[in-house]
């Protein structure tokens, strides 16, 4: 199934969906190979002509179509990747989608303050599969949307508050959906959670499912003692042993930019407590903590510290480095959201109800992962595989661009198509970004049609 090809996409990420009504799956599918074209278009010009964007909204306003259903077929096809390697991190990431700009969308619900202004949208929490060792996206696993309640409804007493689903279970939910959609071919999925992530609750779900972790500590947690004193677990790991020195690329953001920092990696083996607020009920549940510190930061930098609890032994170098590059991954499912929201400009989707936007969502999650995979195929300097660009693909490039030969390699071919979408390639420029190569992209699918009508294909 190549990139290039949208119809053979969407018939594989949404082809299996049973909406109840077979015109209703068909619609799905030309939506998707539709809106996958250029993701930044608005439905009417994504569609084309009226009617048909007529028949868009019908469609993402029919009750029978909702968002677990669009994403069904997805998961199971994600899977069917991951069976295929036999080994999977799983990266878990919490996004907001502010429509406090879109007054009259129904459905939505609080998510924070910006100066003495509220904010409405929702939250929504992805598993995104990435392939160990390359960081190759896989697509995702699971997904779940959160749309808060007010802080208190009128009448609402203290006691009904407490009762309501803590909103850190999604955590623990993401655990269990996704271990209940692989196949036993898949192996132990490896969970990669950032600080939010660190709810004992959740390791214990992961522990007891018989899955692994390496999430980055957020509590100095109490730990068990050889000798019967108190003792913390971020205090304990810094007597522990150095393991190995290596060095952490660290990527552009916040208004950084990107560097790499040389750090030295200590790790411990400890048996970690319940938290108090549970009255240290249940068993202590053994971790190892790998601390990734960089030691001598440059002037006026915060230096680097990682305290990443992890199910992995990490004994050996070769070992820790490895917990080291499980927890880089987690990066990709940021630049996922990122193309969700850059690329495939979510927040500014128009619909009367949550509901019908949540469909959307759906439908962009899956996009915005084809975005990621073509934006890193363009990034690797190695043969162009089948699944990139088809050979027609690369013979209109070459065509239309001279320089480009058959033996070029990914990079040359996809930093081909970003120029046609108005990447200039200077040696300043640095890679292509989700904008140019999607633009470039939507003409290369212009030129197919032209060149397949000059050879009567």
């Amino acid at each position: 199934m190549s990139v290039s090809d949208l119809g053979a996409f969407a018939r594989n990420e949404f082809g299996g969906c049973d909406l109840g009504d077979v015109r209703l799956d068909r619609r799905l599918v030309s939506l998707v190979e539709k809106l996958a074209v250029e993701p930044g278009r608005s439905i009417p010009k994504a569609m084309g002509v009226w009617s048909q964007a007529k028949a868009a909204y019908r469609f993402f306003a029919n009750d029978d179509v909702t968002h677990d259903k669009v994403l069904g077929p997805h998961y199971a096809a994600t899977a069917g990747r991951v069976s295929e390697l036999g080994s999977v991190l799983v990266a878990q990431d919490t996004c907001f989608l502010s429509y406090t700009h879109h007054p009259k969308t129904a459905g939505l619900g609080p998510i924070g303050w910006r100066g003495q202004n509220a904010l409405r949208g929702i939250l929504f929490h992805s598993s995104l599969a990435i392939a160990p060792g390359t960081h190759r996206v896989l697509g995702l696993l699971d997904q779940q949307v959160i749309v808060r309640e007010g802080h208190q409804a009128k009448g609402e007493r203290s006691r009904d508050i407490r009762q309501r689903d803590r909103e850190s279970e999604k955590w623990s939910q993401g655990v269990r959906n996704t271990v209940g959609r692989l196949s036993p071919a898949s192996g132990s999925p490896i969970f990669v959670f950032d600080r939010e992530g660190d709810i004992f609750e959740a390791i214990e779900q992961i522990q007891d499912l018989g899955a692994r972790f390496v999430i980055r500590a957020n509590y100095n947690r109490l730990v068990e003692s050889a000798d019967g004193e108190r003792a913390y677990l971020l205090d304990s790991v810094k007597q522990a042993p150095v393991v190995a020195r290596t060095r952490v690329t660290i990527p552009a953001g916040g208004g950084r930019k990107e560097r790499t920092a040389d750090v030295v990696l200590r790790a411990g083996r400890y048996a970690i407590q319940p938290p108090s607020d549970r009255g240290r009920r249940g068993s202590a549940r053994e971790v190892h903590l790998l601390w990734i510190v960089e030691e001598s930061p440059p002037q006026r930098v915060e230096g680097l510290q990682w305290y990443l609890l992890t199910s992995e032994p990490a004994n050996t170098p070769e070992q820790a480095i490895a917990i080291k590059g499980h927890y880089c991954a987690r990066w990709k499912i940021e630049e996922w959201h990122k193309g969700l929201k850059t690329g495939c400009k979510i927040e500014e989707r128009q619909l009367e109800d949550w509901d019908r936007l949540e469909v959307l969502l759906a439908i962009f999650s899956v996009i915005s992962w084809r975005l990621l995979a073509l934006r890193d195929a363009a990034r690797a300097a190695e043969p162009c595989p089948p699944d990139t660009l088809t050979e027609e693909d690369r013979t209109i490039l070459r065509k239309v661009q001279p320089s480009l030969t058959e033996n070029a390699d990914a990079r040359e071919y996809l930093r081909a198509v970003a120029r046609l979408g108005g990447f200039l390639a200077r040696k300043s420029d640095g890679n292509p970004g989700w904008i140019t190569l999607w633009q470039g992209y939507a003409r290369l699918c212009d030129m197919r049609v032209g060149f397949r009508a000059a050879n009567k294909i």
